[in-house]
């Protein structure tokens, strides 16, 4: 079992939103080319300061919880015909308001891509903020 990366537009709004921390997966903002720094290190020149880190979902999920106090959950849901299949949706939970989706995905990485994607649009660029 392996962790999902985000995908380019969420690690790119993710950036936008003030998300500095350092992974080892990146995207070149231009070109959006995916490189791992330990085996291309020697592209680090070409892509410094163009490198837009890609965390896994669950990190990015924990750093909107902690940075932002916003939780983002995946939930299950079974068909009411037959309980053999099981669909995703999110809810973003974010200053006592409840945010709630209700299309349906075929699998738990799909839906918190989408819940992450649209928590990290609620954040409001503060460029007074220090993360």
């Amino acid at each position: 079992m392996e962790e999902q990366l985000i995908s380019f537009e969420t690690a790119f709004l993710a950036k936008e939103k003030g998300f500095k921390e350092s992974c080892i997966h990146w995207f070149h903002s231009d070109t959006k080319e995916h490189g791992v720094y330990d085996t291309a290190y020697r592209y680090q020149e070409r892509i410094k300061g163009k490198e837009i880190f890609v965390p896994k979902q669950s990190l990015l999920q924990k750093w909107l919880r902690e940075v932002h106090n916003m939780e983002v959950f995946v939930i299950p849901r079974m068909n009411d015909h037959t309980l053999q299949s099981k669909k995703y949706t999110w809810m973003t939970y974010y200053k006592e308001n409840l945010t709630k989706y209700n299309l349906l995905w075929d699998t738990f990485e799909e839906a918190l891509e989408v819940g992450l994607l649209y928590t990290l649009k609620l954040i409001k660029n503060d460029t007074r903020r220090n993360y």
